[in-house]
This record gives structure tokens, sequence and C-alpha cells, in this order.
């Protein structure tokens, strides 16, 4: 989440410079942002189109890789070090999102689309890992995948420093560490475009005497002339690139105060906290014009460290949380009703083999097919059963066609998470792991054909085989 309010103050303030990124700069990448930056704008009450998702990432990958940028993508590991109170709220919001799409699928108290987050579908992380190892298995790219026994951000900001390297996220924490480059993953992709490198003046039209040998051009004409450009490939276009010392010009206060700012406008570890300052980032800034140390509590003391890439071992693993994130169980509280026919496994099941792939073939692959043919029979009654199946054989066109204020139906919803969490489970469970190898044909685009009950805007879909809404969240 990084630090509240503080990208679009130093936006505002202009912080940042603009520099050309040669092709021979290391580029960190976090993982969880450009995974987040990936899947903006999609439609997660239909379960994303977790096919665009490979797609942008691997086109996001590619132009830096076809441009010989080494790259490196770090990944956030399942532990934490005071992050007790922030995961509690996270935990609040997922309850919050899932309650919100069920009232919206219901279609009664939620009559139009909800304007906040959704539920972020069960396969995604999946889906950008699986993306990234296929990215990385080829030697001679210069891509590597780091994944971190905690969260990357620290170890991601040492290693800039480190190997003078650009960090690429979508984290305004990245805004406070220590001596690092920083670029916004939105600004990011113009790193792989080619730069003008150098203009020179047409000569005038308007002159007897202009020579093509000229390089100046006289007349009252010549600031209006058209330019010759040339591009140099192993040049980038420039992008606002982000340090600490910056930003902390930008606002008038050294960095040993601004870090202080920082932590009294709340980040992860800090916001919590019930400090004697105002709130707002301007009035808080104004506060800051006399030297002003917070507190030294233990999120305090914790998030200097953190900044200033010290160690931070002397702080304690957080216990893993067993909270309830509000999502549907995997297994329905009462009997299901009626049983799911096997033709309408078979059909699931089918397209799951098409799906994933296993070392070592069938030998490996067909028990757990068969693991997850028993799950999907204990989960789903036989109408989500049948309607999954349509949801799988979808083609990229399917969702485009659906009407934008058609809601889905909240079992259709039920049925397409349980099927994507055993799908999740079924890969960890397995000596070896499921390598989900998503075809160009089949983006996980699902099929819309909503009753006329359920259609608010009284479009016809183009679709519609199925009286009845097949999503995925």
């Amino acid at each position: 989440m990084g630090v509240r309010g503080l990208a679009t103050l130093a936006r505002k303030r202009g912080g940042s410079t603009l520099e050309t990124i040669d092709a021979d700069t290391t580029l960190l990448i976090d993982g969880s942002g450009l995974c987040a930056h990936a899947l903006r704008d999609q439609k997660c009450e239909y379960g994303g189109d977790l096919g665009a998702l490979d797609a942008a990432t691997t086109q996001f990958l590619e132009r830096l890789l076809n441009r010989d940028f080494r790259v490196v993508v770090y990944l956030d590991g399942d532990q934490r070090r005071m992050k007790t109170q922030t995961s509690e709220d996270r935990l609040a919001k997922r309850r919050d999102e899932w309650s919100t799409l069920e009232r919206y699928a219901d279609g009664s108290s939620e009559p139009r689309r909800p304007a906040g987050d959704l539920p972020r579908p069960a396969l995604a992380s999946r889906v950008f890992e699986a993306c990234l190892r296929r990215l990385d298995a080829p030697k001679r790219r210069k891509l590597t995948l780091l994944q971190c026994s905690e969260e990357a951000d620290q170890r991601l900001a040492i290693d800039a420093c480190r190997r003078k390297a650009l960090i690429i996220g979508n984290d305004s924490d990245f805004l406070v560490f220590r001596d690092v480059r920083y670029v916004e993953l939105e600004h990011a992709s113009r790193i792989g475009e080619a730069q003008v490198r150098s203009r020179r003046p047409a000569p005038s039209r308007h002159r007897r005497d202009s020579c093509p040998s000229h390089n100046e051009v006289g007349g009252f004409f010549s600031d209006f002339e058209a330019v010759r450009t040339a591009f140099d490939g192993r040049c980038s276009a420039q992008v606002p690139v982000w340090t600490r010392q910056g930003v902390a010009s930008s606002l008038n206060l050294s960095e040993a105060l601004f870090v202080e700012f920082c932590l009294a406008l709340g980040n992860d570890y800090t916001s919590h906290l019930k400090l004697d300052v105002p709130k707002q980032p301007e009035r808080l800034l104004e506060f800051f014009e006399t030297s002003y140390r917070c507190p030294d509590h233990a999120p305090i003391l914790f998030s200097r460290a953190l900044y200033d890439l010290q160690s931070l071992e002397a702080w304690p693993l957080d216990q893993a949380s067993s909270g309830d994130s509000g999502a549907p169980p995997l297994l329905p509280s009462t009997p299901i009703t009626p049983r799911p026919s096997p033709e309408a496994i078979d059909a699931i099941v089918d397209e799951v083999r098409c799906l994933v792939a296993a070392p070592g073939g069938d030998r490996v692959l067909q028990p757990i097919l068969s693991n997850m043919r028993e799950q999907l029979q204990s989960s789903l009654d036989d109408i989500s059963a049948r309607a999954l199946g349509g949801m799988l054989q979808s083609t990229p066109d399917d969702l485009d066609a659906i009407a934008c204020k058609t809601p889905p139906l909240w079992s259709d919803v039920v049925a397409a998470y349980r099927y994507q969490r055993v799908l999740c489970e079924s890969g960890t469970d397995s000596a070896s792991s499921l390598n989900l190898n998503l075809p160009g044909s089949r983006r996980w685009r699902l099929r819309e054909t909503a009753p006329p009950r359920r259609r608010r805007c009284g479009r016809q879909s183009a679709h519609a085989p199925r009286a009845r809404v097949a999503v995925v969240s």
C-alpha cells in the first residue's frame, strides 16, 4: 500500500527528474505491483481475463528483454514482520469486497456495478507466476525470477543500491527508501520505446541559398521548418525518475525529516498509531516546518530501519493469520442437490487437461486430475458444473458482449471461485506443481447468457446458448 497520500503529493510538488535509461541499466521489478498493474480495469466480477493478464505481463517484459535490458522480478513471500494490524485490516477489506459482490449478484440491494475493488481472481497469482517462469526458461534471456521469503520491498532497495539498478513498481514506499532510483509502472513502458537521439533542421524552402549541407536555416520561417529525426535503439525515451532526496527537496524537508513526515502520514506499519499530528498531507507538511520526531513506538523504529536499509532481524516474524477472508467456502455447508453428472465433470476435467502441463506427462498429471474430479464432485451441483463447462469453452470476444450493467448470478460466482481454488490447491498439493498453459485461442473470457429477468439494459447477448450468466471470480 505504501505511504498514504505521498504519491499524489509528490506528483503535485514535482519531485522527479526526467532521465534517459540506457540498455546497460539493470531493472528490478516489484512482482506484486506488476501483477496488480496488469489486472487493472478488468471485470473481476467475471473472474477477470487471465489470458489478458498473461498477455500484458508477457508484452511488458518482452519489450524490455528485446531491448537487451537485464530484468529481475521479485516475488513476495508469505512471511511478514510488524504487519498484524495491517493484515487484519486487509482481511476485513476482502470480506467487504465479497459482501459487495454478493449484493451486486443478487441484484436487489446493489443494483449498479460497485465502483470499488472486487475480489481478485483466485488464479491470478498462479497465472502471473507461470508467465514469469515461461519467460525465465530460455537461458539466453536476461530475465531472473527471485522468490523472497518475506515482502520484497527492502530486498529490492538493497539490491538496487548494490547494483546501481533502477526499481520499477507501484508502491510509494520506494519514494522513501534511501539511495534508490524509482520509476512508476505507468511510465515504465516508455523505457522500451526508442528515443529521438538527434535532430537536425531541414533546409528552408523559402531561401534560394539554402543548401542540404547547411546545418542552420536562415530567414523568418526557420522556427516553423520540419526537423529531421534519427532514432537510436540503444536508448529509451525519458521517464520520470524518483529519489528520496528529490522528493524531500521538493517538500523543503531534509531527508531525515522527510522520513518522519512519511511515518506521520502513515504506512502499513504506522497508520494505526494515534499521533497528535494533522491528518491531511498539506496541513501535516505545514506542521513539519518546525522539526518534529515521531515517538519511538515499535512500528516507528521498524519503519526507520526499513527505509534506511538496516537489518530487520530484531523484530520477530508475525504469526500466520487464520482469519476469514469472506470468500465462499470450498465445500458447501449443505448437501449438494442434484449431484453433478459424470458428463459435466468430464467436460471440466477435459478443459483442465488442455490448460495445464505437469513434468512427467500423464503419469504425474492423471492422479492430479483424479483428485480434482473428486473435489469438484463434492463442491458443485449439476447445474453449476454444466455452466462452468460452458465458461471454460468461451472465446476472447464473449466477455466483450456482456452488457456493462448486467450482474452475474451468485451461484455461478461461487461455482467458478471453487473451481479456481480446486485448480490452485491441486497444483500445490502435488509433488510436481502444475504449470498453467494459457492457449491464445482461450483467454478465460466467459460466456454471458443472462435470462430476461436479469437483464437491465435490454440488450441481447451475441452468445446465448444457455439461460444463465456464467462468471468466474
